[in-house]
């Protein structure tokens, strides 16, 4: 039996939009957060899926108890 988990940050997805927020105040948010994200973007939905496929699979058989954070670098830049 294993037990992992993924942490992510900011990841672009029609989140906004579904919350009916305004555009002005939607992108001042994504800028204010993307400015904390060394990586310069958020993160895509396919690479979060990328990392649950793996954790999903056979080839995580000896990842127990990992936590993988998929940031963009974020948790550094605390």
């Amino acid at each position: 039996m294993r037990f992992n988990a993924i942490s992510c940050a900011a990841v672009d997805t029609p989140l906004f939009d579904k919350l009916g927020i305004p555009d002005a105040y939607r992108d001042q948010v994504t800028k204010d957060v993307t400015a904390t994200i060394p990586a310069g973007r958020y993160g895509r939905p396919e690479e979060i899926a990328k990392a649950v496929s793996y954790l999903a699979s056979d080839d995580s058989a000896w990842t127990v108890g990992t936590e993988l954070v998929l940031d963009g670098g974020r948790l550094i830049n605390g």
